[in-house]
């Protein structure tokens, strides 16, 4: 019964978080190397990763703060 269980929870795994990510991962490099460096090194693609971790920034430390406080 437990080997059994187990066995669902890793098809379960490989299914819906594994095939998913080897589909992206083919699709990204199915061009080439050359195509997916091309646009992550675009100037709009690092504008995003700037945001991004902007964002991070300034949320980060507001909900640790209105987290200890509201506990």
């Amino acid at each position: 019964m437990r080997w059994g269980l187990i066995g669902i929870a890793l098809s379960f795994l490989g299914v819906f978080l594994l095939t998913p990510l080897l589909v992206l991962l083919y699709s990204a490099f199915h061009e080439g190397w050359h195509l997916y460096q091309a646009a992550v090194l675009d100037h709009e693609t690092i504008s995003a990763v700037k945001l991004t971790l902007f964002a991070v920034l300034c949320a980060v430390p507001l909900n640790m703060i209105f987290g200890i406080s509201a506990a």
